[in-house]
């Protein structure tokens, strides 16, 4: 009787034991559901919905928003370190810029303008405008500054698109150019005054482009061609993806029509869009009504109807 209780007892302790095991497909399955989402599911999309918020990127060293005297106008002051170069650049905006979508404009200037000068040719028209604060020398680690404000520009929320549209002046056309070389398709047009395409042309054309070109470059074509060739656009011109408007004043012998000229043959010859605005009176950048008044024709055709 004992036996066959003995007996009784492990067979129930047997089904009880396989009554509590886990089920092992059920457990496999589950697994794998995990990992799929884990391996589907991205991280959210890193977003900057001010331009004060940019201070939290990589590489930004501070930003600082600046009194300015412009009704319906934000000014900001940053600071950004891409590899050994420190660079302090402006940033203006229409007042509500957080609240809405504007055209974004890298602006490259013969000289050194304020916040209220950008504010007056850009923001104050509805347009996001990057500022660059540059000496008339060019340094290694330009290509990856604009490469890497680029990729911000593209999480900003309130640039339209990610696009950036390049504009300058003499020797900022050559850094617009070099944007548009650098963000390839980002870069929606490029709209330059007093345009240098070619710096081994422009140093044969007088001695004052001699000594120009050679503080650019660090010396003549003959010394460093490499140089006047990586910061020449017609040497690059295949890299330039977007419309290109040349902007020439007249009466200044450093910048002859036939610069612009070569230039638009070339892109044209590749299959490209260029077109140049003659202008006849002397000038300098989009400091004049006649060329301020063509970059925007040329900009509003391109970005279309903007956010109100």
């Amino acid at each position: 009787m004992k036996k066959f209780l003995l007996m009784i007892l492990s067979a129930l302790l047997i089904l009880s034991l396989i009554s509590c095991a886990p089920d092992t497909a059920t457990v496999a399955d589950t697994t794998e559901s995990s990992e799929e989402t884990a391996s589907t599911t991205e991280p959210p999309k890193e977003e900057y919905k001010t331009v004060l918020s940019l201070a939290g990127a990589e590489n930004i060293i501070s930003a600082e928003q600046e009194s300015i005297k412009m009704e319906n106008i934000a000014a900001y002051t940053l600071t950004m370190k891409v590899g050994a170069t420190e660079r302090t650049f402006r940033v203006t905006a229409p007042l509500d810029y957080m609240h809405k979508e504007y055209p974004c404009v890298f602006y490259f200037p013969e000289i050194r303008p304020s916040h209220e000068f950008d504010a007056s040719i850009f923001a104050s028209k509805g347009y996001v405008c990057f500022g660059f604060l540059y000496y008339n020398v060019f340094e290694e680690d330009f290509e990856n500054e604009m490469a890497y404000l680029g990729s911000l520009v593209e999480k900003c929320t309130f640039i339209k698109d990610g696009a950036v549209i390049a504009t300058g002046s003499s020797s900022g056309s050559i850094r617009a150019f070099l944007c548009a070389k650098v963000l390839g398709a980002q870069v929606k047009g490029v709209c330059v005054a007093n345009a240098i395409c070619d710096l081994t042309a422009m140093y044969n054309i007088n001695d004052t482009c001699k000594t120009v070109c050679t503080a650019i470059c660090g010396g003549t074509p003959e010394e460093v061609p490499e140089i006047y060739e990586r910061f020449s656009a017609k040497a690059f011109a295949d890299k330039i993806l977007c419309p290109v408007k040349l902007l020439h004043y007249g009466n200044n012998p450093n910048f002859p029509l036939s610069a612009c000229n070569d230039m638009k043959a070339t892109l044209e010859g590749m299959g490209k869009e260029c077109s140049i605005v003659a202008l006849n009176k002397s000038g300098a950048d989009f400091f004049t009504e006649e060329a301020e008044n063509a970059l925007f024709d040329f900009i509003e055709g391109i970005v279309g109807e903007k956010e109100q």
